[in-house]
């Protein structure tokens, strides 16, 4: 393959996964909003995933990250702040929770700002708790799952593009020549989300009823 060829590629695959990483919890988002009973969602799960958000968050402030970066990490908190007010109560209108979800992430900003000649010392513990929070927070609602036997809590479609985002990212690393460890990370990234997601998803083929 010519190294043209390997640039072009590698950059589709960046492209895709980020787009995939700024829309992935749409469908969850609608899904949540639609249901409403959640006996076997798992609310680890979920604050565990934004923990991650927020870490990640921060790490691409403090470090100063590309603008899309910074972007893919706010939309991320952004969209699971919402999920876990709709999950948590209906009622709530949607005005009210963005606004709330716009004042805590200029809060986190705020303070990351603030703080951040402390912080920038502990970017390498940020990053591996953020990842270490992408990575379980999966197993925990597998395991969620698995107890009820169901998966109508989560969006097909949501599993299904986080999981694409992950190909397509470990695509770009290796098209574009990344530097080895984070090869090794994301291969065993991608066996693991192949499992644990891969199983969420045949639980979700298994039910009678698919929406968004």
């Amino acid at each position: 393959m010519s190294n043209v060829l390997r640039e072009c590629l590698g950059q589709f695959c960046l492209i895709t996964a980020t787009g995939l990483y700024l829309i992935h919890l749409i469908p969850q988002i609608i899904h949540t909003f639609k249901k409403k009973h959640h006996h076997d969602l798992s609310f680890t799960f979920m604050w565990v995933m934004l923990i991650g958000f927020m870490c990640d968050y921060i790490f691409a402030l403090v470090e100063e990250m590309p603008m899309l970066y910074e972007l893919v990490s706010v939309l991320g908190l952004g969209q699971m702040l919402l999920w876990i007010m709709l999950s948590f109560n209906h009622e709530h209108r949607i005005e009210t929770m963005i606004l709330l979800t716009l004042t805590i992430i200029g809060v986190i900003r705020t303070m990351t700002k603030i703080y951040l000649s402390a912080l920038v010392p502990m970017t390498d513990v940020i990053y591996v708790v953020s990842q270490i929070c992408f990575l379980s927070c999966w197993l925990m609602q597998c395991a969620r799952s698995v107890h009820a036997q169901s998966a109508q809590s989560l969006s097909y479609m949501m599993i299904s593009l986080s999981l694409c985002a992950v190909y397509f990212d470990y695509g770009a690393a290796w098209l574009l020549g990344w530097r080895t460890s984070y090869l090794v990370f994301g291969l065993i990234a991608v066996f693991y989300h192949s499992i644990v997601q891969g199983y969420l998803l045949l639980i979700k083929r298994k039910e009678t009823r698919y929406t968004l």
